[in-house]
């Protein structure tokens, strides 16, 4: 629904976390399947995958990071 700020496999190439500035937030895909298998509702101003792309560091207004696997916030 919205246009998408990050976009990125996670390290073992199994599942690929999608990044928005909507309400969407991040979510966490099975590309196999096409199933969505982790989800966390919350706008960020921006956001990137750490290098070995195990987390997520968000900013919206804070600074978060997100362990897109483990489905919560470090």
């Amino acid at each position: 629904h919205g246009g998408l700020s990050g976009l990125g496999f996670t390290a073992d190439g199994r599942y690929l976390v999608s990044i928005s500035s909507t309400e969407d937030g991040f979510r966490v895909w099975e590309p196999a399947t096409g199933k969505e298998v982790a989800r966390l509702a919350t706008p960020v101003q921006t956001a990137a995958l750490a290098p070995d792309r195990s987390v997520v560091f968000a900013a919206d207004g804070k600074l978060r990071v997100w362990e897109p696997l483990a489905g919560g916030r470090v």
